[in-house]
């Protein structure tokens, strides 16, 4: 029972098993909505009553500016999905230093804001993490440079993560698509700030042919706090 609500309420899970509540640790409308949507790929393959995704599209793309706190949701993410499912996460960016100074940085964050009997089971090296030490339990950190990096991925549950994906070069999507086409639940989450009119992750928002099959989230200036308007 504690698993299917981990699963089917990931708000519930972020803010009362993680502690993002409060001040400084709170979750805007938007990061609410995204975790909703990601878990409603689970809801609707396994029946449940969907939230914001209705069709439970498995791969999602988010459009935003500069300060919402993208990279924090994106943390969460990880913590509720393999706290949901034994699976394994993939992330990605054009760079390693956007991961390692960013990503898991907010990461181990989240992790101490939810406390030490929480993060007991977690392992956070510099390029991986892993849960209950179980090596195919895990988060892995690899850089969009290369398709080979990101070749060979399959699992019953795996959430590929491309961060920054403005700046991820073409040739590494069909080899992501590759990863995604296996599995039981397999999601691919796009993130990134809308700052060039081509390539995949425009597409993903702006070209019908291509974004009929994402789930779409514009994070606008009036769906955060976080962003000074006058800024």
């Amino acid at each position: 029972d504690a698993l299917e609500r981990i699963r089917t309420e990931p708000v519930w899970f972020a803010e009362e098993v993680l502690g993002l509540t409060g001040e400084k640790y709170y979750l805007d409308e938007w990061q609410k909505d995204l975790l909703n949507a990601v878990a409603d790929v689970y809801r609707h393959k396994s029946g449940a009553p969907t939230v914001i995704n209705h069709d439970g599209k498995s791969m999602l793309t988010v459009r935003a500016m500069h300060g919402p706190g993208k990279t924090f949701t994106v943390a969460a993410i990880m913590h509720w999905f393999n706290c949901a499912f034994r699976g394994r996460i993939i992330c990605t960016a054009p760079k390693e230093k956007q991961l390692a100074t960013r990503l898991w940085p907010a990461f181990r964050k989240v992790s101490a804001r939810a406390g030490k009997d929480y993060a007991a089971p977690l392992k956070v090296d510099s390029t991986k993490i892993t849960w209950h030490g179980d090596e195919d339990w895990c988060a892995i950190a690899e850089t969009a440079s290369v398709p080979e990096n990101l070749a060979g991925y399959h699992d019953d549950y795996m959430l590929f993560i491309v961060d920054e994906a403005t700046g991820v070069k073409e040739e590494m999507f069909p080899v992501i698509e590759g990863a995604i086409s296996t599995g039981v639940i397999v999601i691919l989450l796009l993130i990134g700030n809308p700052t060039k009119n081509q390539g995949t992750f425009h597409a993903s928002h702006m070209v019908p042919k291509v974004a009929k099959n994402y789930f779409q989230m514009h994070v606008s200036l009036d769906k955060t706090t976080r962003v000074s308007t006058e800024w």
